[in-house]
């Protein structure tokens, strides 16, 4: 081998065990992160514990807000009819959005108070009780009746939601009470809608 074939042969081993050392690199730090973090190809956010609770904060809050405008008259809700002349109490997804983290703008609810009647929502539609039979068909849903969890989001089911401090312990406003002890007061329909799509974050 001539002197000038060896020193070409050392260039290219100079050139390509950096990128040989770099490949195995990151490869390693890959495997680790799945590691520690699981697999996301695998493991969607909707599966995730996080999603459950952010999604649980949204519905809970909304409870406080419906007992808090029947109790002290603020307009959380706007008052709108649907197309049978229904009283509506309608609350517009972008209301403190930053605060919910956006969730709001996936989360469909309807929450009918059980004396009254009274229908509040975030929905835009016309037929509010197919809408509720069509829940359970959601890829994620949540419904609560007389305290009675019914649910395929695992971390909030009837088993796991007792140590969710969000619902336990959350009071309602003026009140004394937590969301969990008035919660019967209310028939809780949601579901999570994946047709949604995600707007800019404004802030």
């Amino acid at each position: 081998m001539d002197i000038r074939t060896s020193k070409l042969l050392k260039i290219i081993c100079y050139i390509l065990l950096p990128i040989f050392v770099l490949i195995m690199g990151i490869s390693i730090f890959h495997l680790a992160f799945l590691d520690e973090y699981g697999n996301t190809e695998s493991t969607k956010f909707i599966d995730t514990e996080m999603f459950a609770h952010n999604y649980l904060y949204y519905i809970v809050d909304n409870v406080g807000n419906v007992y808090n405008q029947e109790q002290d008259g603020a307009e959380r809700f706007l008052e709108l009819e649907d197309a049978s002349g229904n009283k509506i109490n309608y609350l517009d997804r972008d209301y403190m959005y930053s605060y919910y983290n956006g969730i709001n703008q996936y989360v469909d609810f309807i929450i009918i108070n059980k004396n009254t009647k009274e229908i509040f929502t975030n929905m835009r539609i016309n037929d509010y009780n197919s809408e509720i039979q069509n829940m359970k068909n959601s890829t994620r849903y949540w419904v609560c009746i007389d305290g009675n969890i019914d649910t395929n989001i695992e971390y909030i089911n009837k088993d796991n939601i007792k140590y969710n401090s969000q619902y336990m312990f959350s009071e309602l406003e003026n009140s004394g009470y937590s969301v969990s002890n008035k919660i019967t007061d209310y028939e809780i329909y949601s579901r999570y809608n994946e047709n949604k799509t995600r707007r800019a974050y404004k802030l």
